[in-house]
């Protein structure tokens, strides 16, 4: 079963970062936008420690060496080898290829200062243009991004929904500024500071108080940059609601309120990534050594399924959690919330309890969950 988790992870994973099968010829004039120009000494392939591609996402070659990232070619060579040769996976009229040295690499300068953005689409059909605004410093609030955001008429802070519609994607605990949508001021989020992450927790929102002073964040994150977006009037409809990270940090911001004070919570600053999503001796480890065993259990009480979205070990966790989280955990069944059943060392959804939550979720069309036939196993 491990196994099979493991390898739906990973296909995952490739459908959602793997290059379009269209062949992309050679390109006579290099892998720059026109009106751009190659920088042929920077990097054009950074390699992260687990050996997999990185994009800068708006980093400088020298922020992302600091960051130990280490790089394996130049965009010197990459241009030749894209003028020379054709690339089985550099997407319709070299799309992908455009996409990526433009945008989640430092190949190419703009020559007149005017970064050439993402153009995006809304869920809703609405047009617009996503690009990053420097902002001389690292150091500065919510309210100075969205004054920064302002100086063109027609222009404002980029949403969630718009970050995730670029795939702007980093590693870490990256947060920048965002426009908050209706839905999430309805929320509780702040109208005048709301923050996304777009690295390891990607397309979360929250407003703390470190985005309200401008040297409170230090160690946040690491970006000197923030996104703009100017276009058409955004139709979002809420479709974050859809992506498992949206999903679980609405479900957690709801659920805070709901749970017994809490005293320590969870941060995953320096945490080994890799073995927190599949060691669950070290997960215990980590909750032990942090004591924040009563913000795992308020999450697993009425945020499992959102959880489960976003960690591959949140059940065993939830089974510790639930009793007294360490090593004192509960025992069969009383592990378990309604609508499950302990087997074979973990909680399972019986036919009974699946039935009831689709009848939930649907309401007055609950009478559609039941089966045409008795076919189905109990």
């Amino acid at each position: 079963m491990k196994h099979q988790v493991n390898m739906l992870i990973a296909c995952v994973f490739m459908a959602m970062f793997s290059g379009s099968s269209a062949e992309c010829p050679p390109m006579p004039d290099g892998i720059c936008l026109p009106g751009r120009t190659l920088n042929a000494t920077a990097c054009g392939y950074w390699e992260n420690p687990n050996g997999s591609r990185e994009g800068t996402n708006g980093r400088s070659d020298s922020e992302m060496a600091a960051l130990g990232f280490t790089c394996m070619m130049t965009c010197g060579s990459i241009d030749q080898g894209h003028r020379a040769n054709a690339d089985p996976n550099g997407g319709p009229d070299c799309k992908d290829v455009y996409d990526y040295y433009n945008h989640n690499a430092n190949c190419c300068v703009d020559v007149d200062g005017e970064d050439p953005g993402w153009n995006i689409i809304g869920p809703r059909g609405s047009r617009g243009r996503l690009s990053m605004k420097d902002m001389g410093t690292k150091d500065f609030t919510w309210v100075d991004a969205k004054n920064k955001a302002d100086e063109v008429q027609g222009r404002t802070l980029a949403s969630s929904a718009q970050l995730k519609a670029a795939g702007i994607v980093m590693t870490g605990d990256q947060w920048t500024p965002v426009q908050p949508s209706d839905a999430e001021i309805a929320r509780g989020l702040e109208a005048n500071n709301t923050w996304a992450n777009i690295g390891d927790r990607r397309y979360m929102v929250e407003s703390s108080s470190w985005g309200e002073v401008a040297t409170a964040w230090k160690g946040v994150h690491h970006l000197s940059h923030i996104y703009v977006y100017s276009g058409e009037v955004w139709k979002d409809n809420s479709t974050n609601a859809e992506d498992p990270g949206y999903a679980f940090g609405a479900c957690a911001e709801a659920a805070y309120p709901k749970c017994p004070p809490m005293t320590h919570f969870l941060n995953l600053n320096g945490t080994d990534m890799d073995r927190w999503g599949s060691d669950p001796e070290y997960a215990k480890h980590v909750l032990d050594e942090q004591q924040a065993w009563e913000q795992m259990k308020c999450l697993c009480d009425h945020c499992e399924r959102e959880l489960e979205g976003v960690w591959p070990l949140a059940d065993p966790m939830c089974v510790a959690a639930r009793g007294g989280g360490g090593t004192n955990g509960c025992e069969g069944d009383g592990c378990c919330s309604s609508g499950t059943v302990f087997k074979d060392g973990k909680c399972v959804a019986t036919y009974d309890g699946l039935l009831q939550a689709c009848k939930d979720a649907r309401g007055d069309w609950g009478w559609t969950c039941h089966a045409d036939t008795d076919s189905c196993p109990k």
